[in-house]
């Protein structure tokens, strides 16, 4: 009986430490069947954003964009919601362009059309919006939504953003349309007021 019984407990101690191990080869086969990333791909899983490196019976370990290296165990594969950025069709960029307070309208108008030309003429974009959009604190806001092809490779993205900024730049340079910075007033009283009025 003692025997049995000692039989019976090892018996669920050894279930118990393998349960883990078979969570971990059934998230394995999630990802070999139903494939939501692939080596190299670019996800975010479980808070951690990075490029996969390899993907084990056990684990699956991500370089991160800082350079750190996160272990994922499989087992949450089974139920983790996992972004693939490397399937994504276009890149969306969203930014606001600035203009000083005192910007005619016709030149607002400009600003927005020369904004449309720029993104329009430009080989990478898919898709944008360009208009008028708020009155900031110290500027004319006027909003820009891009989407551009999808880069497999990051700094080619970067360059394609820096390409385009500075052909806005050298446009609105061109056209005489200031961009604001942030300002503020301050009006002051004469010495010895009362600070009314």
């Amino acid at each position: 009986t003692a025997l049995l019984a000692g039989l019976g407990i090892g018996g669920l101690a050894l279930a118990l430490a393998a349960q883990d191990t078979v969570s971990n080869l059934f998230g394995a086969i999630t990802i070999f069947v139903d494939r939501p990333f692939h080596l190299g791909d670019s996800v975010t899983l479980e808070g951690h954003s990075g490029t996969v490196e390899s993907i084990g019976l056990r684990s699956t370990r991500l370089r991160t964009f800082e350079g750190t290296c996160v272990t994922l165990p499989n087992s949450l594969m089974t139920k983790a919601k996992v972004e693939n950025l490397s399937n994504r069709t276009a890149r969306r960029n969203l930014f606001t362009v600035g203009l000083t307070y005192d910007t005619p309208l016709a030149q607002v108008r400009r600003a927005v059309e020369t904004l449309k030309d720029v993104l329009g003429s430009d080989p990478d974009t898919e898709k944008f919006r360009v208009y008028f959009g708020s009155f900031g604190e110290s500027a004319l806001n006027v909003e820009v939504q891009l989407w551009t092809k999808q880069f497999a490779d990051f700094d080619a993205y970067v360059a394609s953003l820096e390409r385009l900024n500075l052909a806005i730049k050298e446009r609105f340079d061109a056209e005489g349309i200031e961009m604001a910075f942030p300002s503020r007033t301050v009006y002051l009283h004469p010495a010895g007021g009362n600070g009314a009025g």
